[in-house]
């Protein structure tokens, strides 16, 4: 998937580049002509299309080309910090993120959360588990640790007696993979 946007952005910068090349040669010459007074009629005035011109192109290409590998320098950057967050989130929580989302189906998490990056996942009874690393509290009375994200969801009921989020029958281990993709979104 990484080099499937790198290929879409270096296709859009060859793009970018030949219209670079051919687009000046279709364009009005910038700035004005000399002419000296009194002869108009007698100095020929050369046409804004033709090599004066050709240089504009690769400018206009030079810039495309500055932008186009830019683009794919940050692209690169963002990859390798979401998955450093990633090693992150598995390396705290003990999980494996990639499992997750198919437990998360199993269970029925996303018939009351929404969740950000499984699909179907749309709930709206309970809140949504969007950046929920960046939360201070679990339910609004745990602190947010991974031990007491993994105890939270194997066993709501423990903490908060008669809560709406039941006591699903997940593992420790299947609350673990969990708990790391939720850290790591």
């Amino acid at each position: 998937m990484r080099f499937n946007k790198l290929r879409l952005v270096l296709g859009v910068a060859g793009l970018f580049y030949a219209a670079g090349r051919l687009a000046p040669r279709h364009l009005p010459r910038l700035g004005p002509r000399y002419v000296p007074a009194g002869a108009e009629h007698d100095v020929h005035v050369p046409s804004p299309v033709g090599p004066a011109r050709s240089h504009v192109g690769w400018w206009v290409a030079g810039i495309v080309a500055v932008v186009a590998i830019a683009a794919a320098v940050a692209y690169g950057i963002t990859a390798r910090s979401e998955q450093r967050q990633v090693e992150i989130a598995e390396a705290v929580t003990g999980g494996t993120a990639a499992r997750a989302p198919e437990i998360m189906r199993r269970y029925g998490c996303g018939s009351c959360h929404t969740i950000p990056g499984v699909p179907g996942a749309n709930g709206k009874v309970a809140t949504s588990l969007e950046n929920l690393r960046q939360r201070v509290f679990i339910a609004g009375v745990l602190r947010n640790s991974p031990d007491n994200l993994v105890s939270w969801i194997v066993s709501p009921q423990s903490f908060i007696p008669n809560n709406a989020m039941p006591a699903t029958g997940i593992t420790d281990a299947e609350a673990r993979d969990v708990a790391a993709y939720l850290y790591s979104h």
